[in-house]
């Protein structure tokens, strides 16, 4: 039986999440908007956090909750690495997937984040340094 977790606040790499989204279909007119057609619930790996906005995420499962017009809603390519604002996952009440060893998430999470050192810039190679030299 799968346990599902509140959204933690942060997610790593194989990182499994749902959450639900409403679907639209593209207006004909830029500046006018429609109310959804839909609602779905969509599960998820994460496969790369890019930024503290944005993930590569690849679709495991969806479903139609809710459609209002009884037209085909288009569905999330499964497999296919797609990017996802922090922000979308934030707004349809997201879960994350209990990992069978939390304790290796929690090594995952040190790993992460010791890579990543608060008020440090990243190490650049010696050639980046020597490209961006002024020369006088």
């Amino acid at each position: 039986m799968a346990v599902w977790l509140p959204y933690p606040g942060l997610l790593i790499k194989r990182d499994v999440v749902r959450w639900t989204e409403p679907v639209w279909h593209p207006s004909p007119y830029k500046r006018k908007s429609y109310p959804a057609h839909g609602m779905r619930r969509v599960t998820a790996e994460v496969l790369a956090p890019l930024s503290d906005k944005r993930f590569l995420i690849s679709v495991i499962d969806e479903k139609i909750l809710v459609n209002r017009n009884g037209e085909t809603l288009q569905p999330y390519p499964r497999g296919v690495p797609i990017f996802k604002n922090r922000r979308t996952i934030v707004r349809g009440q997201p879960e994350r997937l209990l990992w069978r060893d939390e304790a290796a998430r929690a090594r995952a999470m040190t790993q992460h984040f010791a890579a990543v050192k608060p008020g440090k810039p990243p190490a650049r190679s010696a050639a980046f340094a020597a490209s961006q030299r002024i020369k006088r």
